[in-house]
């Protein structure tokens, strides 16, 4: 009795085991298509905002703000400033 309730434990096992690798394998296939179908958005997108910006222009006292990352925070920024430019380079 002892031996069948093990076994039956061990195969609900690999049953749930397969079933978590399946379900993995199918996730992984769906981020791929993601990735491809976003890929095409994202570049005309680039493009649309590449030719709408302009080329900033600085000359040597103009005050500026800097955005800054945050050292214990690897995902942010802050603007810090204003600063004063010494030195242009066009």
């Amino acid at each position: 009795m002892v031996e069948k309730e093990v076994w039956l434990e061990d195969t609900k096992l690999h049953k749930l085991l397969d079933r978590v690798r399946e379900l993995k394998c199918r996730l992984c296939k769906i981020c791929d298509l993601f990735h491809k179908d976003l890929k095409e958005p994202q570049e005309n997108l680039k493009t649309w905002y590449d030719q709408k910006a302009g080329e900033g222009m600085l000359n040597v006292g103009d005050r500026v703000l800097v955005l800054l990352p945050i050292p214990s925070e690897p995902l942010r920024a802050k603007f810090c400033g204003p600063y004063i430019t010494y030195i242009t380079t066009h």
